[in-house]
C-alpha cells in the first residue's frame, strides 16, 4: 500500500464514490465494465441482497458487537457459524472492517470488508465472498494499493452454509503481478471510458 494522503472519501446511497468531492469509479465498477458482471444470468438482485445481508453480519460480529442482540435471517445462520469457525482456526483480530479506501493518484475508490492480523502475526486484507474466483486478485490488489498502509498479504474468503476456504491469496511476487494486473485493468477502463466520451461528443 502506499502512503500518500487520501483525499475525503464519501459514498452515496447508490455506492457512488468521490474523492475530496470529485466522482470516480468504484473498484467493482471499474471490474464489471471492463470483464462484465459477475451475477449475470444468477439472479443478480437475489445474490447482493443475500450477500449483503451476509456482509453486515460479519461487520457486526468483525466490530465486537453482541449478534445475539440483532434480529436476522436465521437462514444465514450456517454462514455466521462458518464466519466464527475462520475467527477461531486462524486466531482473527480485527484492526478494521468495513473500510472506504480510495486512489486520488488513480482515480477509484472502494470498500475492503477488513483488516485483520491472524494469529498475532501477519496483517491481511480479506475481502469475503460467497464464491470466489478470477477477478479476486485484481478486487484484492486495487484495495491494497488505494489502503494507504503495508499488509502482508491480501486474501478473498469464501465463506457459505458448507464452511469457509481461501480463494486468492496474494503476497510477495504474487501480489506485485496483481497489482500490475490491475493496474492494466484500470487503464483499460480509462480507455474505454474515452472511447465513449468520444462518441457522445
Amino acid at each position: 500500500m502506499n502512503n500518500q494522503a487520501t483525499p475525503i472519501i464519501t459514498m452515496n446511497d447508490a455506492h457512488e464514490y468521490s474523492l475530496g468531492g470529485v466522482r470516480v469509479p468504484s473498484v467493482t465498477q471499474i471490474l464489471g465494465d471492463v470483464l462484465g458482471d459477475p451475477t449475470q444470468g444468477f439472479g443478480k438482485q437475489w445474490h447482493l441482497d443475500r450477500g449483503s445481508a451476509a456482509h453486515a453480519l460479519y461487520a457486526i460480529i468483525g466490530l465486537g458487537h453482541d449478534l445475539s442482540r440483532y434480529l436476522y435471517d436465521q437462514r444465514l445462520q450456517p454462514q455466521v457459524d462458518a464466519f466464527r469457525a475462520w475467527i477461531k482456526a486462524e486466531g482473527v483480530e480485527f484492526l478494521e472492517v468495513e473500510k472506504q479506501v480510495g486512489s486520488a493518484q488513480y482515480g477509484y475508490a472502494g470498500t475492503f470488508d477488513a483488516l485483520v492480523k491472524m494469529r498475532g502475526k501477519k496483517t491481511w486484507l480479506i475481502d469475503y465472498k460467497a464464491s470466489t474466483g478470477g477477478r479476486d486478485a485484481l478486487q484484492l490488489a486495487a484495495y491494497a494499493i488505494a489502503g494507504g498502509r503495508s499488509v502482508y498479504g491480501c486474501a478473498s474468503l469464501q465463506i457459505n452454509e458448507d464452511g469457509w476456504r481461501y480463494g486468492v491469496k496474494l503476497r510477495g511476487l504474487s501480489k506485485a503481478a496483481a497489482i500490475a494486473d490491475w493496474h492494466a485493468v484500470r487503464r483499460t477502463w480509462q480507455i474505454i471510458k474515452d472511447v465513449n466520451h468520444g462518441k457522445d461528443a
